[in-house]
């Protein structure tokens, strides 16, 4: 119950900064971001997303993000053969996991413009991350399917940089690091042998277009 109102009292709270941004003349910008995501328990992915900002003053600027990541792997296992006694290794399940990270970012422009063009970044954010695991498991040469809701607060540190395209457009290139592991619940029904956390902790890197409104 924390959780639920924690999310929606950001949510009401992010639509009202964004709301009456324009009341104060403040600048918007919007970013567009794929790149990847290197989770210690997960392995590595694809990540991308999008981002919504509004510039507080010449330096600090908050904004909120949307980020998707997803991956795949396989669980090996030793399978004997009871007549000939011989010893194979075969899937003993396949994974494909989806990840929603949802961040409100502080961010804040580090007063050196390199070049004339490159304005380097600093950025935490804190938020809420979903994730969606499907697991097909074998048995007796068929595959049992489950599907698990995952779920947990996250913190994630970036530090970046814009290189100046036009006029209203940069170039974006970031590194980050997600701290979370998301929980699942409890299920006493559960037939699939899976783990209650799953670290999705870990580096990633992002390249994208950012644009002023």
């Amino acid at each position: 119950m924390r959780r639920i109102l924690f999310v929606i009292g950001i949510l009401l709270l992010t639509s009202f900064i964004f709301a009456e941004s324009g009341s104060f003349g403040q600048k918007k910008y919007f970013e567009a971001r794929l790149g990847a995501m290197f989770p210690w328990g997960t392995g590595p992915g694809f990540r991308g997303g999008a981002l919504f900002g509004l510039n507080i003053d010449q330096l600090v600027s908050v904004n909120t993000s949307l980020d998707y990541y997803r991956t795949s792997f396989s669980t090996k296992v030793d399978l004997s053969n009871a007549n000939t006694g011989i010893v194979t290794t075969g899937i003993g399940s396949e994974t494909l996991g989806n990840l929603l990270i949802w961040m409100l970012n502080a961010r804040v422009d580090i007063p050196v413009v390199i070049a004339d063009v490159i304005v380097p970044y600093g950025q935490i954010g804190l938020g809420y991350e979903v994730m969606i695991n499907t697991y097909k498991s074998a048995s007796d040469q068929k595959y049992d399917e489950k599907t698990y809701l995952f779920g947990e607060f996250g913190l994630e540190l970036e530090l970046g940089m814009r290189m100046k395209l036009g006029e209203r457009s940069a170039l974006l290139l970031a590194v980050n690091y997600n701290f979370c592991s998301v929980g699942k619940s409890r299920n006493s029904t559960d037939t699939v042998s899976v783990g209650e956390k799953i670290d999705v902790s870990g580096f990633g890197v992002m390249a994208g277009i950012n644009f002023e409104l």
